[in-house]
This record gives C-alpha cells, structure tokens and sequence, in this order.
C-alpha cells in the first residue's frame, strides 16, 4: 500500500487539503495477485469509487482499431522491423490534468481528517483513460510525432522523408514498430543519440526495453 501511495505522491496526483464539508468521492484498495517474481506476488492499487460522482463526464478515448494493427503488421514486415509491446506503468495517474474540482477521501489506514483535491484523473474515475490518451498524444507530439487524420489513435514518425515508425495506442497499452533509434540495430552500436523532451527521457530510463538500453550506454539520452 505504502508503495502506491509513493506513487501518487512521485505523480503529483492530488493536494492535501483540510476536510471542510467539500463533495467528495470515497476510495478503496484493490488487491490482485500477480505471477513472477515472489516478491511481487501482490499488486496493490487505490482505486475511486467513481460511480459516486454525479456529474456527467465526458469518457470516450481512442483506441486502435483492428484495421488499424492489421496495417501496422503490415507495414512492419514490409519494413522488416520488429513489432514489440508495452505497459506503462502507473499510466492513469500521468494523464493530463484534470479538468473540474474533485475531492477525494483517502483511506483511514493513510490520512483521516483530509481531503485529496485531485490535480489529475485516478484510477475508478470514468475519464481516466481520456485524460491518459490526451497526455500520450501531447508527448507524442512534442517528440515531432504524427497523429492519424483516420485513426486518433495511430501514430507515425518519419524523417523528412521516410517513414520509420508507427505507434498503436489501446487504453494504457501501445504497440510500436520501427524507430531504428531504439530498435535491434542499436544493440551493437555504443551511445546512438535519442533527442526526447524531459518527461519522455525519464519514462525510457524507467521503462523497459528501453532501460537496458540506457543502462548499457547504449542509446544516449538528450533532452531538448
């Protein structure tokens, strides 16, 4: 539990606030077994009761469709690059920020006598995942990625003049191909430099594969 609530904090997911009669949203803890690693065999997440909230939300958020990864097989084997899959970690609570006055009441075994003001949407919360797209596409963006004018939840990269990337996006769950920077070709090569915003850089040195890249030296990181 302690390890979750790390989390919010490292997020910035809400303000601490006195309890002054505020509407609030009450929360609970869900707790799933996992398999791997013994020492990971619980997964322990806060969760909102978003059904309490009243008002109407706005929740719909792209998702590829089936044509859409079709395509992208496609166009990898065509390219011959390598399909690879990924989870981001604590995806939800790195959405952009909300966008109406929220509180939470946060679990006794934490805080009693506060409120949570949420500065972003958590888990439970219908638009959770719409907030999380919207920071995607933004970080996306500022990495000179391209949405789909078809698909929302496609992306390309090229350079100039090729392509060389694709991306899928499906809730918190993408499938990327190409990107020659971070792809088989690097494994054999020291220091290719990847240019990436702050935020970005701090995802691949937290995430894999891309970690064993940068703890290997050997994709080099520069922030722009």
């Amino acid at each position: 539990k302690m390890r979750e609530y790390h989390i919010w904090l490292k997020f910035e997911v809400f303000e601490e606030v006195n309890d002054l009669g505020q509407p609030y949203i009450n929360t609970r803890w869900v707790i799933t077994s996992k398999e791997g690693n013994p020492q990971d065999l619980w997964k322990t997440r806060l969760v909102a009761k978003g059904f309490e909230e009243m008002d109407y939300v706005q929740t719909d958020s792209p998702t590829a469709s089936k044509e859409s990864l079709r395509l992208l097989i496609a166009i990898a084997v065509s390219n011959s690059w390598t399909i690879r899959s990924l989870d981001v970690k604590a995806a939800f609570l790195q959405g952009s920020p909300i966008n109406r006055e929220l509180y939470l009441k946060p679990p006794k075994d934490l805080v009693q006598g506060k409120l949570w003001k949420l500065k972003k949407v958590v888990y439970g919360l219908s638009d959770a995942s719409r907030n999380w797209y919207f920071s995607l596409r933004d970080t996306i963006s500022a990495c000179n990625g391209m949405k789909s004018e078809i698909d929302p939840a496609v992306f390309t990269h090229s350079d100039g003049s090729s392509l060389n990337g694709i991306l899928l996006t499906h809730a918190h769950i993408g499938h990327y191909a190409g990107l020659i920077q971070l792809g088989r070709e690097v494994a054999s090569t020291p220091s290719t430099p990847v240019w990436t915003t702050p935020r970005f850089a701090d995802y691949l040195r937290t995430n894999g594969p891309w970690s064993q890249l940068v703890d290997l030296k050997q994709i080099e990181l520069r922030e722009i």
